[in-house]
């Protein structure tokens, strides 16, 4: 056991990790609606103008879904810029992306740009988790896939949620009464 003003934040901390990481994430969603992130829900064809409205507006997560909705990809913010960078170079993400993000180039031609779609640029297999697992099953779905977020699902594929890792990491620090 940990002595002094440290010890107490470190068992703080410690014993609010525990706590969360047990809990349904179905209830996490609930008790800490207030620091996930927003998101929508967009039709495949969604032009890149109303993609960056999104974006402008704090979505920074957009479920890509077919005409039925169902969920058929996802764009994050961070995949969207980063689409402008180099091509990845390894072909282990090469089946997780749309033909358009693997070919993508340092400087994109506006034309280009304005022509492209969601479906053009969605991440196709967004790592995702069952509302009933718990919040640790998605920190290591997160850990596993490379990603620091999974979309959380209800049933078979209804979008209930995204749950990242900051704001597991801020739940925790919430719950320990860590912050002024």
């Amino acid at each position: 056991m940990l002595s002094g003003k440290e010890g107490s934040v470190l068992e703080k901390f410690y014993t609010a990790l525990e706590e969360v990481l047990k809990m349904k994430i179905a209830n996490f969603l609930k008790e800490f609606s207030d620091i996930l992130p927003k998101y929508e829900h967009i039709l495949e064809n969604e032009s890149i103008e109303n993609i960056l409205k999104y974006l402008k507006d704090g979505i920074h997560y957009l479920i890509v879904t077919d005409r039925k909705g169902k969920m058929r990809g996802i764009i994050t913010y961070i995949d969207f810029m980063m689409m402008f960078g180099k091509k990845r170079s390894t072909a282990l993400f090469a089946p997780f992306s749309s033909v358009t993000r693997s070919l993508r180039k340092a400087r994109m031609p506006l034309k280009t740009l304005s022509e492209m779609k969601a479906s053009d640029i969605m991440c196709i297999a967004p790592p995702y988790v069952s509302e009933n697992s718990k919040v640790e099953s998605a920190l290591n779905n997160m850990s596993k896939t490379g990603n620091n977020f999974a979309v959380v699902i209800k049933g078979r594929d209804k979008v209930v949620g995204i749950i990242t890792a900051h704001s597991i990491f801020r739940a925790i620090i919430r719950k320990a009464n860590l912050y002024k």
